[in-house]
């Protein structure tokens, strides 16, 4: 689904007048004085036009079974995860920061859904620039399970084998929410675009006792709202 969204923005500064009086006790006939002045400034209008590129906004998904992020000997992760690509394009007369979050209803998180969002370079809105994973170098672990590590060992030095799943856990929230801010999202000019790509996977410690429960089938549907929104290259644009 291809949505286009266009924001206005617009910086205003009041046109003021300063008027300074001087009052005292006069006589009658004396008459007070107003002295005034008027500055005139001018006001810019920036359109950023933001072409949304992703499949779904809401993401409904089945996973095919549950893995442990922060197990470095996990070989199944790749096979387990659900990828969602999200591209934005900006085709309007203006710079644009853009953020993007991922919202997990309160039923999909009791079953331990979780994601790493990964953001692309951003490149000519004319390049045809897709994600692509480095080759892996361990032969057991999959390609996208030893990029994730790779990233959050580069942004966390506690990212090791042998962290706890708490510690994981908040690296990971830290990692995901660089998209989210203004010194860390992604700056994208006029004819400009940045790609982001999010995987999605349930977390085995969270769902173990229900679906080792053999008395009955466990099946978890998942959805998620991957939101996406442009702004002025301002820190107090809304």
């Amino acid at each position: 689904m291809s949505k286009s969204k266009n924001l206005r923005f617009i910086s205003l500064v009041t046109i003021f007048c300063l008027t300074v009086a001087y009052f005292s006790v006069l006589s009658p006939t004396t008459a007070y004085f107003v002295e005034s002045q008027t500055k005139q400034v001018n006001v810019t209008f920036y359109n950023i036009s933001a072409q949304q590129t992703v499949s779904d906004t809401a993401v409904d998904f089945n996973l095919k079974a549950a893995t442990k992020f922060a197990d470095f000997n996990e070989i199944k992760f790749d096979d387990v995860l659900y990828s969602q690509f999200v591209r934005v394009s900006n085709s309007g007369d203006a710079p644009a920061r853009v953020y993007l979050s991922v919202a997990i209803p309160n039923d999909s998180a009791a079953n331990g859904l979780r994601c790493f969002v990964y953001q692309t370079e951003v490149v000519s809105s004319s390049s045809s620039s897709y994600f692509i994973l480095p080759n892996g170098t361990d032969s057991n672990k999959g390609d996208i399970k030893e990029f994730i590590e790779s990233k959050l060992r580069q942004y966390s030095s506690d990212f090791v084998d042998g962290v706890t799943q708490q510690r994981a856990e908040q690296i990971l929230q830290g990692y995901n929410a660089k998209a989210k801010t203004f010194l860390t999202a992604p700056l994208i000019g006029v004819g400009e675009q940045v790609g982001f790509q999010i995987f999605f996977w349930a977390e085995y410690g969270d769902i173990e006792g229900t679906i080792n429960d053999t008395s009955a089938i466990s099946t978890f549907d998942y959805s998620a709202n991957i939101v996406v929104s442009a702004r002025q290259n301002n820190s107090g644009a809304q």
